[in-house]
């Protein structure tokens, strides 16, 4: 069978602790003000999805054979009949079998219940998917299901909100009035950093679902969510990106609702990589540096002539969050002596070599 060892440290004052430090949130979901706390929270309930705690895995085996599960358990029960939210809500979960066992989903629905209606969100959430699927009983229960997921979005639960946001979305082609109501529900989760729920927002504000279109707006959620890991929103950026080309005359990139440099120095202070990136690039031109800058006005001068030291550092700041681009212009500007009166390959093979050692931001 399997092993609970990376569970079984976890006792019954640490389950109260996270409970604590849930409640002193204001029943909102969020993160644990206690660091332990937070962890016991999140490696239990890792380990129930993982693992599969259910009590025919108690029945089933040996005593002897799982002293650990069966300490979890007790723990759990003490700490659920003293009317801890997160021990109900935890026993409840470990009601639950990956395959939908009915005979357990009475204990579990009970169990949530009391949790839910201490506005533990993760509860309500159970709650809510549990009333969708019909798991609590054989017809399912859509606006029962539809009150709870409200109660855990309302709560600050990003699951809850992302669920909700789905559902009127996938409504709005019949009233636009439904994709108002996914922005908002879309936007509290990206606001708490979820990365998908910035990618579904970006995806509203770049087609106009909504919100009033703003492709700007757009970009800084696709950045967002890109650095955040999000896959889409990395290919999404990737393509945005490729066709930007910088117009020194203008002062501008000719995509994105014509995005200025000084619009782009905003997103590249706020850290974005591929901003920094860009607005190195930008720095970069090499139009009309064959004439001597005593043959240049001062205008040309900013718009055609090489601003190195500018450059550099805007690579410098992207490179160093491993974005590759930034540190192959870095190795390449180094080679080539750009950024110094004489090249130096030791700066030039330490960037080589860099992309190598590191995992690429698209």
């Amino acid at each position: 069978m399997q092993s609970f060892s990376n569970i079984s440290s976890f006792t019954a004052s640490n389950l109260s602790a996270a409970q604590q430090s849930s409640q002193t949130q204001g029943s909102k979901q969020s993160s644990a003000t206690s660091t332990y706390a937070n962890v016991a929270y999140k490696v239990l309930t890792e380990q129930f999805d993982k693992l599969n705690i259910t009590t025919s895995t108690l029945v089933e085996t040996k005593v002897a054979e799982i002293p650990n599960e069966i300490k979890i358990q007790k723990e759990l029960q003490n700490l659920a009949d003293l009317g801890d939210a997160l021990g109900q809500y935890l026993l409840g979960r470990s009601y639950e079998t990956e395959s939908g066992f009915r005979p357990y989903w009475p204990k579990s629905l009970d169990l949530y219940l009391k949790a839910a209606n201490q506005e533990y969100a993760p509860a309500q959430y159970r709650l809510a998917i549990g009333y969708m699927d019909g798991n609590f009983d054989f017809r399912g229960d859509e606006e029962e299901a539809l009150k709870w997921m409200k109660k855990a979005a309302i709560n600050g639960y990003v699951e809850a909100q992302r669920y909700l946001g789905n559902i009127y979305h996938n409504a709005g082609y019949r009233d636009d009035k439904y994709y108002q109501e996914a922005v908002k529900w879309f936007k509290m989760a990206a606001e708490q950093g979820s990365a998908e729920d910035q990618f579904y927002l970006a995806f509203c504000y770049e087609h106009g679902r909504g919100v009033q279109k703003d492709s700007k707006a757009a970009l800084e959620l696709f950045l967002k969510a890109a650095n955040g890991g999000h896959k889409s929103a990395q290919n999404w950026v990737a393509l945005l990106l490729k066709d930007l080309v910088y117009d020194h005359e203008k002062n501008i990139f000719a995509m994105c609702g014509k995005l200025t440099k000084e619009e782009l120095q905003k997103l590249a202070e706020k850290g974005f990589v591929q901003a920094q990136y860009l607005l190195g690039k930008s720095y970069e031109s090499m139009r009309l540096v064959h004439l001597k800058p005593v043959e240049l006005t001062a205008e040309q001068k900013d718009i055609y002539v090489p601003d190195w030291p500018k450059s550099v550092d805007w690579y410098l700041k992207a490179a160093n969050q491993g974005y590759v681009p930034a540190q192959y212009k870095l190795a390449l500007g180094y080679s080539e002596g750009y950024f110094e009166d004489k090249r130096d390959y030791a700066k030039a093979l330490v960037w080589f070599t860099k992309p190598t050692k590191s995992c690429e931001k698209i």
